[in-house]
């Protein structure tokens, strides 16, 4: 799920000088739940994951769920033109603000291999694997980034022009 906003103002002060503004929002949903209605005796979670080798089996849903993902993206850019002679000089800036809460936590339902199925029919411990995790930790991958520039276009000649700039990075 993905919904996007974006809004742009050009404004022209006068022949030599324009200001562009931008205002964007992104918001993006990658959350890839396990669904509850699947109990295995004797857990109190999930279906786990049952891995029989001999069988060529894997029994349980994809052992990369449950995990969440969603992303707020806020975004303001402002760039100014203003023309003088033979430069064209531009400056501007991009400020981001990425609000970012993600929840994966491996092998949460539990991973179980067996070399041979008899393993687990007799109810015997896993031969290969036996790893379950718990908790259910959220990682916040809030960022703040911060783009600002300064550029020359001078022209020399009609056939010759050469671009002059700085940019900053935070």
């Amino acid at each position: 799920k993905t919904r996007l906003f974006s809004y742009t103002l050009l404004h022209t002060f006068s022949p030599n000088v324009t200001n562009e503004t931008r205002l964007a929002y992104r918001r993006s949903d990658q959350s890839s739940p396990v669904t509850t209605k699947f109990r295995f005796p004797g857990l109190d979670t999930t279906f786990p994951n049952i891995d029989l080798a001999d069988l060529g089996v894997n029994i349980g849903p994809n052992g990369n769920y449950p995990q969440t993902g969603i992303e707020n993206d806020y975004q303001v850019v402002d760039n100014v033109t203003y023309l003088r002679g033979n430069h064209s000089l531009k400056f501007g800036g991009d400020f981001r603000k990425n609000i970012s809460p993600q929840t994966f936590t491996q092998r949460a339902r539990g991973d179980y291999n067996y070399s041979a199925s008899q393993f687990y029919f007799y109810d015997l411990t896993p031969d290969v694997l036996a790893q379950r995790s718990v908790g259910d930790i959220v990682y916040y991958g809030t960022q703040k980034i911060l783009y600002a520039f300064v550029q020359d276009d001078w022209r020399l000649r009609p056939n010759l022009t050469i671009n002059l700039g700085v940019n900053y990075s935070y």
